[in-house]
């Protein structure tokens, strides 16, 4: 437990409460701050309008420090070198913690470090699924540049990584870390931590009778390319049977979306998907449990709340390989498929659809049932407590960037962060 005075903690998330449609980073760090509020002074550094939105809030204070929860927000369209120096200043954190390999806020925060315009202190980086495979194909030639970039200049020396799973650990070890053997640092994991109330009384998720030779599936998710809703579409466009998928979700991507919009046109008959449009976290049990399958082929995840809130739903659930939910068959709660094995997933899907309703009430009591094993099985506030204790005890360098006289070091400040900087 973190002793004395409560050590504050400074949060960079490109999304926060009030808003919703930035997905499981969003649920992930609520759920995280509700769980060690009482144990640290948490501060966050947040942008002022939800993921898909073009306007402000109206209903916080922007540019100011607000009490929401058990931490202290930021709300700002201010994502200038400058402010988040000033913030940093401002709240004198002993350890910062940013929510994002590739955001904006991310490699400004590790710019500022680099070039030593901060105070030493412990910087933990959370990927969250960013660093999957199906994840770097997205813009990857971008990603590759910046990777090169990142790395030859020792903007990922001293850092403490955070894998959300087994899965992610591998994956920074293999992207960072095996890129740069001479990368000083460390990977610590520490299980995302899940929603309250997942396993509320079975009288909410009784399952109305499954026919043989019709299905409801259902996806729950932001509408992006990494979680290839298009794909689904061209799937179900194939199986046989009386086929419904209803979609839930923000677009995240108004171009990927009329892509989607256009395939549902040209579904056939026995296939109706519809799209119900964003919905709030509350009612997310309750849609899964009404559903036979939640069908997510994603390109990569770290986490992926909506798995787990299926299963815990009693709603077994058709995946890719590329989340850290695995092995499904062995343990008769879905499916878990590599992307190209599309013959397996066409398979998969026919026999959802033929499945009766004896083995399909099999498979979803079993699906909640393994759920909340699982989730007791795991103190996630005990690790998300280590993780932060080892950021505190560790040793705070501020780069590997050579030391440079204030005006050489202005200068090249300017030079790389642009007329936004001021000392």
């Amino acid at each position: 437990m973190v002793q004395s005075m409560k050590a504050k903690v400074l949060f960079f998330a490109d999304w926060y409460l009030p808003g919703r449609n930035g997905g499981g980073a969003v649920t992930a760090l609520v759920n995280l701050v509700n769980a060690l509020g009482d144990e640290l002074d948490l501060y966050i550094f947040t942008r002022d309008r939800d993921s898909t939105d073009t306007k402000p809030y109206t209903n916080v204070a922007l540019d100011s420090w607000t009490s929401v929860g058990h931490a202290r927000v930021l709300y700002t369209s201010d994502l200038s070198f400058r402010n988040i120096r000033r913030r940093i200043k401002e709240v004198d954190p002993q350890v910062v913690y940013l929510g994002s390999v590739f955001s904006r806020l991310t490699i400004r925060a590790l710019l500022l470090r680099w070039l030593r315009l901060l105070p030493a202190m412990p910087v933990v980086l959370a990927p969250r699924g960013e660093l999957g495979r199906g994840a770097l194909m997205l813009k990857r030639w971008r990603k590759w540049t910046y990777f090169q970039v990142a790395v030859r200049i020792g903007l990922y020396h001293h850092l403490l990584w955070h894998a959300a799973s087994e899965l992610e650990y591998e994956q920074i070890r293999r992207r960072i870390f095996r890129s740069e053997p001479r990368l000083i640092g460390d990977i610590r994991i520490a299980h995302t931590i899940p929603s309250p109330g997942l396993f509320q009384e079975p009288t909410k998720f009784l399952k109305s009778q499954k026919y043989s030779g019709k299905c409801r599936f259902v996806f729950l998710s932001r509408i992006a390319r990494n979680k290839n809703l298009l794909w689904a579409l061209d799937l179900l466009a194939c199986i046989s049977g009386d086929v419904s998928l209803d979609i839930y979700g923000p677009v995240d991507d108004v171009s990927y979306w009329a892509e989607c919009y256009g395939r549902m046109q040209t579904l056939p008959p026995n296939i109706i998907a519809t799209y119900a449009g964003a919905i709030r976290h509350e009612a997310v049990p309750s849609i899964l449990a009404a559903h036979d399958f939640l069908l997510l082929p994603t390109l990569g995840e770290n986490f992926c709340y909506v798995i787990l809130e299926a299963l815990s739903a009693g709603c077994p659930v058709i995946i890719s390989d590329q989340s850290p939910w695995r092995d499904l068959p062995k343990i008769g709660v879905g499916w878990d498929i590599p992307l190209d094995h599309k013959e397996r997933w066409q398979s998969i899907l026919s026999e959802c659809v033929e499945m009766g309703d004896n083995q399909y009430k099999v498979m979803s009591l079993r699906s909640r049932a393994v759920m909340r094993k699982w989730y007791e099985s795991i103190d996630f506030r005990a690790e998300h407590i280590k993780l932060l204790q080892e950021a505190l005890c560790s040793k705070a360098e501020p780069s590997t960037a050579p030391l440079l006289t204030f005006p050489e070091r202005h200068r090249r400040a300017q030079k790389s962060i642009g007329s936004s900087y001021r000392p």
